[in-house]
């Protein structure tokens, strides 16, 4: 995970608010973490096992697979995309993403949808 959050490049101070306004609006996944590298991959590694976990525990689901992307998103540069690919019991698909981007040499910004902060809050805040 590390190396993961150390490729991404470092968005310029002039964008950053660009970049989260993108991702609040077009995703609706408010900021939910900010951290150095080593809270972040923490943080990112609980997230990830509490999403597929709820996303399991949902009727209808059969299996979710996880993949870690690095995606080069609507504004420009690469951010880390958590994609869980949904496979429903009636034969059909989904996908729900969370996004890290790196906005310093050591600080990650996470951001995932209401349900994911939700679910964050308590683990956030210990």
């Amino acid at each position: 995970m590390n190396k993961l959050l150390l490729d991404l490049p470092v968005i310029r101070e002039e964008n950053i608010s660009n970049y989260r306004q993108t991702i609040v609006r077009a995703e609706s996944h408010p900021s939910m973490f900010v951290g150095s590298t080593e809270e972040t991959t923490e943080f990112v590694a609980k997230m990830s096992e509490e999403t597929e976990k709820f996303i399991l525990s949902c009727p209808g689901i059969d299996r979710v697979e996880k993949r870690f992307l690095m995606n080069e998103y609507r504004v420009g540069e690469k951010i880390l995309e958590i994609q869980y690919q949904q496979f429903w019991k009636n034969g059909t698909s989904s996908i729900y993403c969370e996004h890290v981007m790196r906005i310093g040499e050591d600080k990650f910004e996470v951001f995932g949808s209401e349900s994911s902060a939700k679910r964050m809050m308590a683990f956030h805040a210990g």
